[in-house]
């Protein structure tokens, strides 16, 4: 028999092979909004940023669709840095820093929370790197200043191209707002997905010296009770191929003679979280280890 690492494998079991890793992105689905959740415990990610004078957030964001410019608003959706709503999944009221592809307020803005609708950026030329055409991956970093009373922007970039025209808009969000209130949030605008990934923070009193709250990106998993329709976990975001359209040939698959092994699986997603070897394995669950190599695809036959 044949046994690989599963580092070596898809997370899906099915298609080609891939020597390199890559966390999932918590995806927010057709006018849903999704809690920033942590793998580890399956809690809501709060960040208390009254803790400092300035917040840094990091992540990565894939929007679908592709065309950011034939003015049908899609791909719209964005990051919330606050929570106004409770564990709703609607979209609701808490501020949104956006992307929309509409010809008014065309390209990367500010929504709904203390800021309103502001559009600062609609010159398409200026974009760059920046723009999410095609469901490219891109970069944020977004800095938030806590004066004491009132969270504003400090900065926002996107691929490194600047959009601070926003700098001292006050987001609504306050020291004490409800349940999770410090909680971010990843939303999308019905017929758009949003996915996000590699999420980090920083913070500190002083802007040139800032100390990470965790070692490394935060793993992210879908927020408990929200319907896996609305906010799931996607290897890549956007992008649902079929077994078929998948390169290349799978020596370890399962129908190949591969055993998956594994030194465990997600709690709470796994009948068990136990190391193991074997499809014979007793297990059942979407995220279970010995899926790796059973040939489905998508975020309901993968290993977490």
């Amino acid at each position: 028999r044949l046994l690989l690492p599963l580092a070596l494998l898809l997370l899906g079991g099915g298609g080609s092979l891939t020597g390199v890793y890559a966390a999932p992105f918590l995806t927010a689905n057709n006018g849903a909004s999704c809690l920033l959740t942590a793998a580890r415990d399956g809690s809501f990610i709060n960040i208390d940023y009254t803790a400092a004078n300035y917040t840094k957030y990091t992540f990565s964001v894939k929007m679908q669709e592709g065309n950011t410019r034939n003015d049908n608003i899609s791909p719209h959706g964005g990051f919330k840095v606050c929570n106004f709503d409770g564990h709703s999944s609607s979209r609701g009221s808490s501020p949104e820093l956006f992307f929309i592809d509409r010809n008014d307020d065309w390209g990367y803005g500010t929504y709904n929370g203390g800021w309103g609708h502001s559009a600062l950026y609609t010159d398409k030329s200026y974009y760059g790197d920046s723009e999410p055409a095609d469901v490219q991956e891109k970069t944020w970093e977004v800095v938030m200043h806590w004066t004491g009373s009132r969270y504003v922007v400090q900065s926002w970039t996107v691929e490194g191209v600047d959009f601070s025209n926003y700098k001292g808009k006050f987001s609504g969000c306050t020291s004490t707002k409800g349940t999770d209130g410090f909680a971010p949030r990843i939303w999308a605008h019905p017929g758009s997905i949003v996915g996000i990934r590699n999420f980090q923070v920083f913070q500190g009193d002083d802007l040139d010296s800032l100390s990470a709250l965790w070692t490394g990106p935060m793993a992210l998993r879908a927020p408990p009770g929200v319907a896996e329709s609305e906010c799931f976990l996607d290897s890549e975001a956007c992008v649902n191929p079929s077994r078929d359209e998948l390169a290349g040939e799978n020596v370890a698959a399962l129908d190949r003679g591969g055993e998956p092994f594994g030194s465990g699986s997600l709690a709470g997603w796994c009948s068990t979280d136990a190391a193991g070897e074997g499809s014979n394995f007793s297990a059942d669950g979407i995220h279970c280890w010995k899926n790796i190599n059973d040939g489905l695809i998508g975020n309901s036959h993968s290993w977490i």
